[in-house]
């Protein structure tokens, strides 16, 4: 299923945080958003998620225009993964990711067997059902990633927003995260992600979107996207853009670097 914004707009009161937003994410496709804290990412996010929706412009998913859908339809369209997750209890992981199910059945009654058997095979396709009885909290953030991935698995729906989802964790298991994403875009799935580190968005994007200020400085391939020009645009610094062995490599330069505070 694919994601279809067409002139969004948005402000917080006077100040304009969205201007004149538009992209077509395909499904099966992983595109990344690039920009500097207060770009506008989280709240294109919001608005996608329904949670904003003072907004102009349009947001379709699929045929699906999401101001006139309910909220439980838009939770059968798209699934929001943050960056961590700290719940107020111990819950098992088997708990965390029928958290995703929710919304298929009442506040009033329990998960049936096909809820538990969903949640159950969110995580055997993560390769982590052996976690399923485990405290959530106890696990490592590379394997909490997982389990909230899970969680919007169970879900069942095509369309995955994910934001930030390597900030917190070490080398191993960004890698980790990021390779489980992309392998769900080849089961269909669609994955908009925000994300810091420019060569994880190069090496498992299939699209780059870079936001500044509100606006989309630069969109579509990464190879085509990339330059030394547009980060220090949107980031207010340079980098070295070096070809090694066939691979792109981007490498911050210790010269010239600003930080506007």
């Amino acid at each position: 299923m694919k994601i279809d914004v067409s002139g969004l707009e948005f402000s917080y009161g006077n100040k304009k945080v969205l201007n004149g937003i538009s992209f077509v994410a395909d499904e099966g496709k992983m595109i990344s958003l690039l920009g500097a804290n207060g770009a506008g990412k989280t709240t294109l996010f919001r608005c996608i998620l329904g949670i904003l929706n003072d907004y102009k412009g349009t947001i379709k998913l699929g045929n699906n225009d999401i101001k006139y859908i309910s909220s439980k339809k838009l939770a059968s369209l798209v699934a929001y993964i943050p960056q961590s997750y700290y719940p107020a209890f111990n819950y098992s992981v088997l708990d965390m990711v029928l958290m995703g199910t929710a919304h298929q059945f009442s506040m009033f009654s329990s998960p049936k067997k096909e809820h538990i058997e969903r949640a159950e095979n969110a995580l055997e396709e993560l390769n982590i059902l052996s976690y399923k009885n485990k405290s959530f909290i106890e696990l490592s953030g590379g394997e909490q990633q997982l389990v909230l991935i899970a969680r919007a698995l169970a879900q069942n729906s095509k369309i995955l927003l994910m934001d930030e989802p390597t900030s917190s964790l070490d080398f191993g298991n960004q890698m980790h995260v990021l390779e489980k994403a992309r392998n769900l875009t080849e089961k269909g799935y669609t994955i908009l992600l925000s994300i810091h580190n420019p060569q994880h968005a190069f090496m498992f994007s299939d699209e780059i979107l870079a936001i500044y200020k509100g606006k989309f400085l630069a969109a579509g391939n990464p190879r085509d996207v990339i330059s030394g020009e547009l980060f220090r645009k949107i980031y207010n610094t340079d980098v070295r853009i070096m070809n090694v062995d066939g691979e792109i490599v981007i490498l911050p330069s210790r010269k010239g670097c600003e930080f506007n505070v």
